[in-house]
């Protein structure tokens, strides 16, 4: 993405990742609440103790394809392994996939 499209497309990014934020802080709970055994071991009380989840389903996506994300090299390789992988039962190499679209 070059400079020019990002500073077109953050903006509204920003003001959706915002009213997203805003519309779900009433269902937010801390980390710590939610009792993750583990992740004391990596990250301190305060950290736990301030850091907020929300659990929502579906999970809010950015409208990303207005912003022509799927034209990223990155994201359509995405794109493409996703749909291999739900189109077919067959294992497939995506390093392999990758290098092959890298010209690797």
């Amino acid at each position: 993405m070059s400079p020019e499209e990002f500073a077109k497309f953050y903006p509204p990014l920003l003001d959706w990742i915002r009213n997203t934020l805003t519309a779900s802080a009433h269902m937010a709970q801390t980390v710590a609440s939610r009792g993750f055994s583990r992740l004391p071991f990596y990250f301190t009380e305060k950290t736990l103790a301030s850091t907020k989840i929300v659990l929502v389903d579906p999970m809010p996506m950015p409208p990303l394809s207005s912003m022509g994300y799927r034209r990223s090299p990155l994201e359509a390789m995405a794109y493409d392994a996703e749909t291999v992988f739900a189109s077919s039962t067959a294992m497939f190499n995506v390093e392999k996939m990758v290098a092959e679209k890298l010209g690797l």
